[in-house]
C-alpha cells in the first residue's frame, strides 16, 4: 500500500481527501490509498453515524476540535473531502505520520 496521500492548502485551511470504510471491527487509520487517506470506522452507514464517527476519530487523531472539521464532499460517499480549518498541510502530515508508519 502506498504511504502517502494528496491534499491540498486553500484560505480557510487543509482538504484532506479520504476513503472510508464503515462498519470496521475497530476504528483506524489504515494507510493511503489512491491518493487519499484511508480511515476505518466502527459506525455503519446509515443516517450520517459513519460521517460523525470520522470527524470525531480524525479529530482524536490530529489534535484539533471536531467543530474544524467540517465534510464538504462526499456526505453519501465513501470517498470524502474534509476540511481542517485553519491547519496547515505541514501540521496534519506532521500528526498522521505516527499513524501511517504504525
Amino acid at each position: 500500500m502506498e504511504s502517502t496521500f494528496s491534499g491540498r492548502e486553500t484560505p480557510d485551511g487543509y482538504v484532506l481527501p479520504i476513503l472510508v470504510v464503515p462498519g470496521s471491527s475497530r476504528e483506524k487509520i489504515v494507510g493511503a490509498h489512491g491518493g487519499r487517506l484511508k480511515l476505518a470506522v466502527q459506525a455503519p452507514p446509515e443516517k450520517g453515524k459513519a460521517n460523525k464517527a470520522v470527524i470525531a476519530f480524525l479529530a482524536k487523531a490530529l489534535g484539533v476540535r471536531k467543530q474544524q472539521l467540517n465534510i464538504v464532499r462526499g456526505q453519501s460517499d465513501r470517498l470524502k473531502d474534509i476540511l481542517i480549518s485553519d491547519a496547515r498541510a505541514d501540521e496534519i502530515r506532521k500528526q498522521l505520520e505516527p499513524h501511517l508508519n504504525s
